[in-house]
């Protein structure tokens, strides 16, 4: 997959524990000059303007200093209103830290003055809007060859969240973005109203065609070969068997592929049977763990 030199989206499709994420990683290896933005909305709620979320991932130095920009305005505000009320102190008492009931007066009407402004032109004014308007302008602007955006988890938020987040995903590809979506497409397809997913990929690449089942198997059965197990008898038969026919995914291969490493190098397993019982015994350990116990306590008897 070559996605690291394509702009627009990248569906990395698959289903959970299918290897998506060792693939991403193996991917920033060979591809270090890029930088990848991780984005992550499960557990987010994320409306049909929320550009806060994208902005502060795509430039974070940038949005850090917008989101100072509502208390700067009213600390400068309230340095000036406090600043003239010292002035005006001076012109009526003619000591600038005398303070009158003229002053006091001054300065709650300026207050009040100000908090009623700010009320009432909230949309121009207030943190929120200021932080909002700020972040569009962000993601509006934001175009970098050299970046590539990764949205993970995309089948595990909501149909609301997923098509919320549309808008804005197609504005970052429309600026020659890259981005790679990863997701199991079939959870996505289950809600009909998620059609607009497939209009918005440029590029589909399946995880479970490099990971499938028969090739993961095929390293383990390599694995096994090196540390001279019988691959051809009936236990590791019954072995393949399982694992194709369950269809185990990238994680399974990984996790039991950790235990047979482990047996080989602490090699302080039950003496009173032979290798490939062994490892089949690990197979029912960590897959069928019921069906493991039951025959470790019927051969301890």
């Amino acid at each position: 997959m070559n996605c690291k030199k394509k702009t627009g989206v990248t569906f990395l499709n698959g289903r959970w524990g299918s290897g998506k994420t060792y693939f991403l990683n193996e991917l920033r290896e060979k591809s270090k000059k890029y930088k990848y933005i991780e984005m992550d909305f499960w557990g987010e709620e994320i409306s049909d303007q929320n550009f806060t979320l994208i902005a502060k991932k795509l430039k974070p130095i940038k949005f850090f200093f917008y989101k100072l920009t509502y208390p700067i305005i009213v600390i400068i505000i309230s340095a000036v209103i406090t600043l003239l009320l010292y002035l005006l102190s001076y012109l009526f008492t003619g000591d600038i830290f005398t303070t009158s009931i003229f002053t006091n007066s001054i300065l709650l009407f300026f207050y009040f003055f100000i908090i009623a402004s700010l009320l009432q032109s909230k949309d121009y004014f207030s943190s929120s809007d200021i932080l909002e308007n700020r972040s569009k302008k962000i993601v509006e602007d934001f175009s970098d060859k050299n970046k590539i955006i990764v949205i993970d988890d995309f089948d595990r938020i909501s149909s609301q969240d997923r098509e919320n987040l549309y808008a804005i995903i197609n504005l970052l590809k429309s600026n020659q973005n890259k981005i790679i979506i990863v997701g199991d497409i079939i959870q996505i397809d289950k809600d009909i109203r998620d059609g607009f997913v497939r209009k918005i990929i440029d590029y589909r690449y399946d995880i479970d065609n490099l990971h499938s089942t028969q090739y993961l198997y095929s390293k383990i059965e390599e694995k096994l070969q090196k540390i001279e197990i019988d691959t051809s008898s009936i236990e590791m038969i019954l072995l393949r068997s399982d694992f194709t026919n369950k269809k185990r995914t990238y994680r399974d291969y990984e996790q039991f592929s950790e235990l047979i490493d482990d047996h080989v190098s602490n090699n302080s397993n039950i003496e009173y049977i032979n290798s490939n019982e062994k490892i089949y015994l690990l197979y029912l350990y960590h897959f069928y763990y019921d069906v493991y116990n039951k025959i470790i306590s019927f051969r301890r008897l």
